[in-house]
């Protein structure tokens, strides 16, 4: 099952945090083509259904010496 961090695309995604250009410089991104980009910090997969489950925070996962990413919550 494909997961990764979720990422909300399209002309219908706002322009950004109201009054906070350095989170929204941190979230937002527009491509080459124009098309603005949102990154939201959760890790989702999904399933062979095609439904999207949310599975963790971007925030909360660390990349292990040998390339393996680990949720710092599980590991307590």
């Amino acid at each position: 099952m494909p997961r990764g961090e979720i990422v909300i695309g399209g002309p219908n995604v706002t322009l950004g945090y109201f009054k906070n250009e350095e989170k929204t410089k941190e979230s937002y991104k527009v491509d080459e083509k124009g098309m603005r980009w949102f990154y939201t910090g959760d890790i989702g997969r999904f399933h062979t259904d095609g439904c999207l489950e949310i599975i963790d925070r971007k925030k909360d996962i660390v990349k292990l010496q040998h390339g393996e990413y680990v949720s710092l919550g599980k590991t307590e």
